[in-house]
């Protein structure tokens, strides 16, 4: 059997055939992870901005953020919707890995996350306090709904995630900008 590492890298020449000669494995880290899962990341030598490859594994199994449906697809080999082994942090952590791998997005679960800008109008510190909550998981007649607030740092705006599963998990996912840190014209 082929050791975990390579099974990635091979998997990642596979998906990025472009790239096969300059990617290079990162892991295992298990530091903020699931109990049972770990993640590795898979980089591209001499290239910046890309967005990010991730890889989460549990056993011999690896689930890819290169491959549309993983994230499901995870889900589903832990049983998520039938025995709610995750919660609302680790479910978003695992989105923002597999589902919408981005170096722009993070989340926001206090005010102190977020930096208003110096001159921005103090109602805009009481909206910020008055939206800011933790992640909210709820999973009803095996029907899963996820709220979380993240940051945008290239458009500068909070927004409001909304993630929902079916129980043959059926995953759907939107987003809405909630507030806009414009810097104020002077």
């Amino acid at each position: 059997m082929t050791n975990i590492t390579e099974k990635i890298l091979e998997d990642a020449k596979a998906q990025r055939p472009k790239y096969a000669e300059r990617l290079i494995v990162i892991g295992p880290q298990t530091d903020g992870m699931p109990l049972g899962l770990v993640h590795y990341g898979v980089n591209i030598s001499k290239l910046h901005d890309y967005t990010p490859m991730n890889y989460v594994v549990i056993g011999e199994e690896i689930f890819s953020s290169l491959k549309k449906g993983d994230f499901a697809n995870l889900l589903k080999k832990l049983r998520f919707l039938e025995e709610n082994n995750l919660s609302a942090y680790d479910l978003v952590n695992l989105f923002f890995m597999l589902e919408f791998p981005t170096r722009y997005y993070f989340l926001v679960d206090k005010a102190e996350d977020v930096l208003v800008p110096e001159n921005a109008p103090q109602e805009m510190q009481m909206m910020l306090n008055q939206l800011i909550a933790p992640p909210k998981l709820q999973i009803n007649k095996g029907f899963l709904e996820c709220i979380f607030l993240a940051f945008n740092i290239q458009s500068k705006a909070l927004e409001r995630f909304f993630l929902g599963m079916s129980p043959e998990y059926v995953f759907e996912g939107s987003s809405k900008e909630v507030l806009h840190f414009r810097e104020p014209e002077e």
